[in-house]
């Protein structure tokens, strides 16, 4: 102990939520990520050129995500947490990956206009 006093600002606190463990509660906090750092980058005036996607993976990535807002990227995670059970074990981790992954992209696009945070 140094003996440095630690303030604790009631005002900082932050709400803490359990584990993600659905696609579709995943998908949902990739989506409120994508939107708050939109609204960091805007507050702290970041601006970050937009790239293509260079391979396959990032363009497909990409296409979902434009199809993407709070509520479907919620609903696309529903869908394949409904799926996983019938598709082979690589095939349903690649379509995690693809909804969670697409929904952060769209928050960060669009989380502003859905109110996501």
């Amino acid at each position: 102990m140094a003996g440095i006093p630690v303030l604790l600002d009631p005002g900082l606190e932050t709400e803490h939520r359990i584990a993600a463990t659905t696609t579709a509660s995943r998908a949902q906090r990739a989506f409120y990520s994508g939107a708050a750092q939109l609204k960091f980058d805007a507050k702290h005036g970041i601006t970050n050129p937009r790239h293509s996607p260079s391979g396959p993976w990032q363009r497909g990535v990409s296409t979902v995500a434009a199809s993407l807002d709070e509520d479907r990227a919620t609903r696309l995670g529903r869908l394949v947490d409904h799926l996983a059970d019938v598709l082979p074990e690589r095939v349903a981790r690649k379509a995690v990956a693809l909804t969670v992954e697409s929904s952060a992209i769209a928050g960060r696009v669009r989380g502003d206009a859905g109110g996501a945070i």
